[in-house]
């Protein structure tokens, strides 16, 4: 897991503009040849960002603490407020000039980062693309410039239409931290994050929830939903036991067999998150985000509805209730967290064929018909609607009714979701009768 900031990749998005150097040019430049690195030229914060981190070796050589020295180099006026444990910085003095792997490829990339996400500022109609259903995040590749620069575009614009105040440059050092978290698998990707942060952003504003909520909870929704799978790495837990991967030895160490792999995915968050200071710094705030990324699972969802019926089933929703407001949180994020099925069907089938993808590369094939007629490709619709009609009905179509009860403006989403089953049911493979539970 990541104790400090991932290590990004020389040269992490390539072909635009301020490129700092050519990823053939990395292995150079992991050795110390600070003649292949060049200020980034957009952004006027970082013109210094060279001459300050070459200082910054100069005080390391003379013994000075080398935390203060880094924050000083980072961040000379102490606006980022940024926060590095000494200890575990000790793990990168490999050499006189080991500070310059780590940290300097992760300036360059949030400074492209930040001088992108100033030209989307000024696209009103990707805004107004960002609020239709039809909006697709599949467009932009997952460890791309573009993906972080929408990403930090959906906070800074929630940010301002519900009053809280984020730092732009801690921001975009925040999501390249956690896009480099991500695993390059076939859905639970960053491109799955983004994808749950734009149905976030449509449901705060579209369907108008984000009058229901305090600002500050507005941005722990829109963290949730951007690092709730973060490390993941395509796997179920029943793989993960199966086959005795590090993780279930790690869990196992820990002693914690009994809790999902979700803790996991806390820990890595939490190391991506807190080190820039853009999550409020309150027990009450990481407590919250811990919640919700835990009740991101699947398997929680049935106690999610359970109790939404017993909490708001006597009662209008009371926007004055913290505890009203914490509830319409995680059901918010888990609606967003299997948002595709509520999307243009064209959006849902590539989701759902990302999915099929990721269970059959681990192996998985019990989902497939007995009778053999689900066809050779990996991505018959077939063996799509095997996976996703039931998913659809016994998960998806049940918290959806249950939220629309006490937010009719949400009612677009249950009827795409219905028109999305009845299409995998066209395909022969009708799903099981509900439970009474999901009635």
């Amino acid at each position: 897991f990541f104790r400090l900031v991932p290590v990004m990749p020389i040269g992490i998005y390539e072909g635009n503009s301020n490129e700092c150097c050519k990823p053939s040019e990395g292995a150079a430049a992991m050795n110390g040849d600070s003649s292949l690195w060049s200020p980034p030229r957009q952004c006027s914060k970082w013109q210094g960002l060279d001459s300050l981190v070459d200082e910054l070796v100069e005080t390391l050589h003379i013994g000075l603490d080398p935390c203060a020295a880094l924050m000083k180099a980072l961040d000379p006026g102490g606006n980022l407020g940024l926060r590095i444990s000494n200890v575990e910085l000790q793990r990168l003095w490999i050499q006189e000039k080991a500070v310059l792997c780590p940290l300097r490829p992760l300036c360059f990339a949030a400074c492209d980062v930040l001088a992108r996400f100033h030209d989307m500022q000024g696209d009103h109609k990707l805004l107004r693309r960002l609020s239709q259903p039809s909006f697709r995040t599949m467009d932009y590749e997952p460890s791309g410039l573009e993906a972080a620069a929408l990403t930090t575009l959906i906070f800074m614009d929630t940010a301002r239409r519900m009053s809280y105040d984020v730092d732009e440059v801690a921001l975009c050092f925040m999501v390249v931290s956690v896009q480099s978290c991500y695993m390059d698998v076939a859905y639970h990707s960053y491109g799955h994050a983004l994808e749950v942060l734009v149905t976030l952003h449509q449901l705060l504003f579209t369907c108008e929830l984000s009058q229901q909520l305090e600002p500050q909870e507005g941005l722990l929704l829109l963290l949730a939903g951007l690092v709730h799978d973060i490390g993941h790495t395509g796997h179920d837990r029943e793989y993960h036991w199966r086959h005795r991967t590090p993780m279930a030895v790690f869990m196992e160490t820990l002693g914690m067999q009994h809790w999902g792999f979700e803790v996991l995915h806390v820990m890595c968050a939490l190391d991506a998150v807190i080190p820039w200071n853009v999550l409020p710094d309150t027990d009450e705030s990481k407590e919250t985000l811990v919640s919700l990324i835990i009740g991101s699972d699947l398997q929680r969802y049935p106690a999610t509805r359970s109790t939404a019926k017993q909490v708001l089933g006597r009662a209008a929703f009371d926007r004055s209730q913290a505890e009203q407001r914490k509830l319409l949180l995680l059901l918010l994020l888990q609606v967003a967290n299997v948002g595709h099925v509520s999307k243009p069907w064209a959006i849902h089938e590539e989701w759902s064929q990302a999915i099929v993808e990721e269970r059959l590369l681990q192996g998985e094939a019990d989902f497939l018909p007995e009778d053999g007629t689900h066809g050779h490709g990996w991505m018959d619709c077939g063996v799509m609607a095997a996976v996703q009609a039931p998913f659809i009905h016994q998960h998806c179509l049940p918290l959806l009714q249950t939220i629309v009860r006490w937010f009719p403006g949400m009612a677009y989403m249950l009827e795409a979701c219905l028109f999305n089953l009845e299409q995998w049911k066209e395909y022969g493979l009708e799903p099981a009768s509900p439970s009474a539970d999901s009635r």
